[in-house]
């Protein structure tokens, strides 16, 4: 594997990380909100 196929990946892990860090605050900030669903990654 290449250096730039190992740097891709790493950035793409750390997307999907930042991501679900995102959903799971926006869950937190709505625990108490009526009619709100929490979401989810896929």
């Amino acid at each position: 594997m290449s250096l730039l196929g190992s740097l891709d990946i790493g950035k793409r892990a750390m997307m999907n990380q930042t991501q679900s860090l995102k959903i799971t605050g926006e869950n937190i900030s709505n625990v108490n909100t009526p009619g709100y669903s929490r979401k989810r990654i896929e």
